[in-house]
Parts: C-alpha cells; sequence; structure tokens
C-alpha cells in the first residue's frame, strides 16, 4: 500500500465529520420510558394473582427479547453495510494503485527524456548567408535572439500535471473515507462488546425467565388436558343421559339417531383431541428434556441449602431435646422435694410406731436418697451436655459465618477477575490495531524514503548533465568570438549555422530548465 498512502493530506483541508457527530448525536438522545399502570380486574384467590402476575412477567420478557432481537438486527445491518463499504474502499485503493503505478511510468519516460542528449554538430552554411542584426549573449542563460524570432515548442507536461493532481485530490479523498470507516467501526465494535456484556449480565435474569415462562406452558398444558379430561366426563354423561333416555321409551327413534349422531362426533372428537395430546406430549417431552438440564444445575445448589437446613434443624432439634430434657428434670426435682417433705412427716409420725414399721421406714428413706443422688448425678450430666452443646452450636455458628465470608470474598474475586479479563481483552485489542498502523506506516516512511533517494540521485544526474551543457555551450561560445575576432572574412558563412546551432541548444536548456523546476514544484508539496 505504498500508492495509498503517497499523498499527504493539506494542513488546511477540513476533513468531513465523522463518528464523533454521531456520539454527541447519541448523547443529545434521551430515552424516556413510559411505564403503564397494570389494571387488575377482581381476584378471588391468591393463585389466580400469580398467574395474572406471571403473565405480566411474561409479557414483559417478550418485549425485553423483542428489543433486545431489533437491536442485534441493526448491528448485524451496520457491519454488513460497513464490510461492504470495505469492499468498495478496497476496490478504490486497488484503482488508486494501478494509477500510481502508471504515474510512475510515466515519471520515469520523463526522466529518460531529461536526461542528456549527445552534442549536436553544427554543419557550416555556404558563404552568401549573412548574419543577423543582432547577437546578444547572456552569461547567465545564453539567450540569442534569432532574427527569424521562432517561438519555443509547446510544453507536453500540461497533461501528466493535470492528471497528477486529480490522482492526489483522490488519494486524499479516499484517506479521508478510510478514516471515517475505521472511526465507524471501532464504534461499532465498541457498541458490540457493551451490547455483549449487557447481554452477559441478563444472562441470569434470562434463564429464571425462562424457566418460568416453561413452567408456565406446563402449567398451561395441564390446564388445557383437565379441560380436555372434562369434556371428555361430559360427553359420557351426555351419553349416559341419552341411554337412559331411550329406555325411558318416550321418544326411542328420535333419541337413538340423536345418540349415533353424537357417537359419531364424539369418535371424531376423540380422534382429534388424541393427536393434539399427542403433539402436547410431544411438546412437553421436549420442554422437560430442557428443565431436566437446567433441573440438574438447580437440584446441586438444592442440595447444598438443603445440608445447610439440615444441619440447622439439627443443632434446633438437640437444643429443643436439651431444654425439653431440663424441663422434665426439674419437675422430678420438684417432685423429689415434695416426697421428701411428705416423708420427713411420715417419719415424725412413725417415730412412735414399733420397730419394724421405723426399718421399713429407714428402708423407704434409703432407696429414696440413692434416687435422689442418681437425680444428682444425672442432673449434672445434662448440664455437662448442655454446655457442651452451646459450645458446638456457637462454634458451628461461627463456621457458618466463615463460610458465608468466604463466598463472598470468593464472589467478588470473580468479578474482579471477569472485569480484569474484559479489560485485558480490550487493551490486547487496541494494542492489536495501533501495532497495525504502525506497521503501515513504517511502510510508508520506507517507501517515501526510497522515492526519496531515487528523486535526489535523479536530480544529481540532471544537475551534472545541464553543468556539462552549459560548460560545453560556454567554449562553444568562446570559441566562436575567437574564431569571429581572428578569422571574420572565413567564417561569415558559417556564423548563421553555428547561431542556429546555438539558439536550437539555448532553447533545449531553457526547455529542460522549466522542466527541471516544474519538477521541483511538484517534488517539493508532495515530500513536505
Amino acid at each position: 500500500m505504498s500508492g495509498a498512502g503517497g499523498g499527504k493530506r493539506p494542513p488546511g483541508g477540513d476533513s468531513p465529520p465523522g463518528p464523533p457527530e454521531k456520539k454527541s448525536k447519541k448523547e443529545e438522545k434521551t430515552t424516556t420510558t413510559l411505564i403503564e399502570p397494570i389494571r387488575i380486574a377482581g381476584v378471588s384467590s391468591t393463585e389466580e394473582m400469580d398467574m395474572k402476575v406471571l403473565q405480566f412477567k411474561n409479557k414483559k420478557l417478550c418485549e425485553r427479547l423483542e428489543q433486545r432481537q431489533a437491536m442485534e438486527d441493526e448491528l448485524r445491518e451496520k457491519i454488513e453495510k460497513l464490510e461492504k463499504r470495505q469492499a468498495t474502499d478496497d476496490t478504490t485503493l486497488l484503482i488508486v494503485n494501478r494509477y500510481w503505478s502508471q504515474l510512475e511510468e510515466n515519471v520515469r519516460i520523463l526522466r529518460k527524456r531529461i536526461e542528456p542528449d549527445p552534442p549536436v554538430v553544427s554543419t557550416p552554411a555556404p558563404p552568401s548567408a549573412t548574419i543577423p542584426d543582432q547577437t546578444p549573449v547572456e552569461e547567465d542563460g545564453v539567450n540569442l535572439a534569432s532574427p527569424s524570432g521562432v517561438p519555443p515548442p509547446p510544453v507536453p507536461e500540461s497533461d501528466e500535471l493535470s492528471l497528477q493532481k486529480k490522482l492526489r485530490t483522490e488519494v486524499i479523498q479516499l484517506e479521508d473515507t478510510l478514516a471515517q470507516v475505521r472511526k465507524e467501526y471501532e464504534m461499532l465494535r465498541i457498541e458490540f462488546e457493551q451490547n455483549l456484556a449487557a447481554n452477559e449480565q441478563a444472562g441470569p435474569i434470562n434463564r429464571e425467565m425462562r424457566h418460568l415462562i416453561s413452567s408456565l406452558q406446563n402449567h398451561n398444558l395441564q390446564l388445557k388436558g383437565d379441560v380436555q379430561r372434562y369434556k371428555r366426563k361430559l360427553r359420557e354423561t351426555q351419553l349416559e343421559i341419552n341411554k337412559l333416555r331411550c329406555q325411558s321409551g318416550d321418544t326411542g327413534v328420535l333419541i337413538l339417531e340423536e345418540t349415533t349422531s353424537d357417537s359419531i362426533d364424539v369418535k371424531k372428537e376423540e380422534d382429534e383431541d388424541q393427536e393434539e395430546e399427542e403433539e402436547r406430549r410431544r411438546e412437553l417431552e421436549r420442554q422437560r428434556a430442557r428443565e431436566r438440564e437446567r433441573e440438574r444445575e438447580r437440584e446441586a445448589e438444592r442440595e447444598r441449602e438443603r445440608e445447610r437446613e439440615r444441619e440447622r434443624q439439627r443443632s434446633d432439634e438437640l437444643k429443643r431435646k436439651d431444654s425439653d430434657t431440663l424441663k422434665m428434670l426439674r419437675v422430678e426435682l420438684k417432685k423429689a422435694q415434695e416426697s421428701q417433705k411428705e416423708m420427713k412427716l411420715l417419719l415424725d409420725m412413725y417415730k412412735s410406731a414399733p420397730k419394724e414399721q421405723r426399718d421399713k421406714v429407714q428402708l423407704m428413706a434409703a432407696e429414696r436418697k440413692s434416687k435422689a443422688e442418681v437425680c444428682f448425678v444425672f442432673l449434672s450430666e445434662e448440664e455437662a451436655l448442655l454446655s457442651e452443646m452451646d459450645v458446638t452450636g456457637q462454634a458451628f455458628e461461627d463456621m457458618q459465618e466463615q463460610n458465608s465470608r468466604l463466598l463472598q470474598q470468593l464472589r467478588e474475586k470473580d468479578d474482579a477477575n471477569f472485569k480484569l479479563m474484559s479489560e485485558r481483552i480490550k487493551s490486547n485489542q487496541i494494542y492489536k490495531l495501533l501495532k497495525e498502523e504502525k506497521e503501515e506506516l513504517a511502510d510508508q516512511v520506507l517507501a517515501f524514503k526510497t522515492q526519496l533517494k531515487e528523486i535526489q540521485v535523479s536530480v544529481a544526474e540532471n544537475r551534472t548533465a545541464r553543468e556539462r551543457e552549459s560548460s560545453n555551450l560556454k567554449r562553444a561560445q568562446v570559441c566562436m568570438h575567437c574564431e569571429c575576432h581572428s578569422k571574420p572574412k572565413a567564417l561569415i558563412g558559417g556564423c548563421r549555422s553555428n547561431i542556429l546551432g546555438i539558439l536550437s541548444l539555448q532553447e533545449d536548456l531553457s526547455r529542460l530548465r522549466r522542466k527541471l523546476e516544474k519538477q521541483k514544484k511538484l517534488i517539493v508539496p508532495h515530500y513536505r
């Protein structure tokens, strides 16, 4: 692409407006969302309320999906337009490259023409020729005026100069269009990445809404199946009623005809219902297959939550059991204390009793003491167990809090990693674009340097050739003057031919100088 970047833009040229104006237009637009009020008719139960709320959610989801599809269609259309525009730009660049190669060939041909020709040998004219009246000689340009006043030949380079100017203007326009296309492409790429990020964020919401839609569809299918079942029951009851009427015998024949027609209609309707049921079953099977895959993922999360709930329930049950046992033991203690009081009263009563009764009372007291000691030991064990349970419960709660904190930290780390990955992808894309632009600029600089070297070499060669020609002309003039002063009579006849040769050389020299100046004028703005 050495030809595409040959002509640089003029400093004062105003490039046409590009994508930044689009940005400003987008910023100027303010989106106004009108929220329509939700009108719900009379609701008799919570199930109807849930159904209506779900229907409203389904409508909102459908609207969001339609908006998303419209945005995707618009982006696809923009990408297709950009691809078409890129194809047209490629074709124009190919045309520019072809014209550039033609221009280089024309420049080479001009260089070949400008190269110095061998010196012209002037033939002497017959002696009858007369010398012109005025032969002015200028030291700078060696301008000799001919007596006949021959006009200089026309310049054939005007067409080439106009073609070069046209090519430069076309190249500048193509560069402007390329810059606009690149800006639009970057804008569309940024919009596409933003839409992708928004879609990724809306992914779990869409999944939940799809699950709700599928559950509602299943519920609707179940309701339709129930309706069909009730219709069948209705038809069966109508058939039974018709049979009973036939048995009554009042309207026998008419009822039989009606029953036959009803039975035929019922069979037809049953066949249609069977076909509809088969189609619904197929749809249900497909939806169930989709739901199973979704439910597997949800079941894993539910199992985790169930395990947590089970652990909580176990801890709660243990605490309840411990509290119940404590209450029971306290009740038993109260009963034992009351029984001790009663036994004291009995002992006081039995002190006046005989020895046998005293022995029995002592035995009963020993038994009760042993029971009280056993209860005391049991209570101490219960208290120790309760303290251990409290410690374990606190440790379990601490572990749960630590787990929740760790989960939050993991989520935050995942979000940070996701953001870093997205930023890294964007930076890599920008780095690639900058690298490609840098390589293109380096190629253009190398091409310009090579062209500059070639032009400098050609200019040096032209200068040396012209200096040689000028020195040769000066020498010829000096020789002619010497010969004119020394031998005026012998060279009167050959003066005219020599002067004509000098005039032709002078015209060639002036023509070459004009070409050189034109080339300089063309080359200097081209490389500024």
